[in-house]
């Protein structure tokens, strides 16, 4: 699988500390809610559980939950960034 970057537009309180920050995982993303993916910022690892995906415009936003490993959860609204060659 090709790797690709999340940016993290929308947090709530719990994960506002994520706000801003690149994401990076394979990019296999099924268009179905409950999907289970595994992320990585820096050398932390992150579960996203995929609850929507919108496509707007030419911009594709996923909505959902976020967990570390020490089972911290919230919310984030994530951004897919093309790569651009």
């Amino acid at each position: 699988m090709k790797n690709c970057k999340l940016k993290i537009i929308g947090t709530n309180n719990s994960t506002k500390h994520l706000d801003g920050k690149i994401l990076s995982g394979d990019c296999g993303f099924l268009i179905k809610t409950g999907f289970l993916k595994e992320l990585v910022l820096d050398d932390q690892k992150f579960i996203f559980d995929v609850k929507s995906i919108e496509l707007i415009d030419f911009d594709v936003f996923l909505k959902g939950f976020i967990s570390d490993e020490n089972k911290n959860v919230g919310r984030v609204v994530m951004k897919y960034l093309p790569k651009i060659d």
